[in-house]
């Protein structure tokens, strides 16, 4: 599958999770601006949503802290609001990383 999209954002996942590994524990690892531009990104590459819940779960990244970045982005630019496509897109998005949420939940 080398040379596939999946395989080019699973790349991606992977040297973010271990930068975020290698930094975490000394405050220096941006990750609220990582994933803030990753959404930016997103939106306009149209990333799948399952490319946020794999990095979530490979980072370890709490679904509160995920949404705060998610909220944070949406009420800063005016885009996800004026725009259909985008507003789609997150409200898509966000529906995914609750649902993911709610699958790894049940009892």
């Amino acid at each position: 599958m080398e040379g596939s999209p999946d395989c080019g954002m699973e790349n991606v996942i992977n040297c973010l999770v271990e930068l975020s590994q290698l930094y975490q524990s000394s405050n220096y690892f941006p990750t609220e601006f990582i994933i803030t531009q990753l959404l930016i990104m997103g939106r306009d590459r149209r990333l799948p949503p399952t490319f946020y819940t794999r990095l979530m779960d490979k980072m370890k990244l709490q679904l509160d802290t995920f949404l705060r970045y998610l909220c944070n982005e949406f009420n800063s630019d005016r885009i996800w609001r004026h725009n259909e496509i985008a507003f789609g897109w997150i409200l898509t998005l966000a529906e995914a990383v609750m649902e993911r949420f709610i699958d790894n939940n049940e009892d």
